[in-house]
């Protein structure tokens, strides 16, 4: 499956694509991510009930569905060059129907 994304952070256009496959042996999406930075990212997600997991080596996202599963909150976090994990952006997305 592909992820396109195309949006503003602090009044910066970011732009990024994301692979995203199934592993039946981790029993977790993996992907990659493509930004327009040239940078390139590996995650592994789960979804456990309404609550979304992203784990990366540098980013991680913990977030929930709303009971109606139109929108998701959460924090992702980046890893500081001392290996101490730090709030970064906070997110709330909506389906638009």
């Amino acid at each position: 499956m592909m992820h396109h994304v195309d949006a503003r952070m602090n009044g910066v256009l970011a732009q990024s694509f994301e692979v995203m496959r199934y592993d039946a042996e981790q029993r977790c999406i993996v992907t990659q991510s493509h930004d327009d930075q040239e940078e390139t990212f590996a995650f592994a997600a789960k979804l456990e009930g309404h609550a979304w997991q992203i784990d990366g080596e540098t980013m991680r996202f913990k977030g929930a569905f709303d009971e109606s599963e139109t929108n998701l909150s959460g924090t992702w976090e980046q890893c500081s060059l001392d290996g101490e994990w730090k709030p970064w952006l906070d997110i709330v997305l909506s389906r638009v129907t």
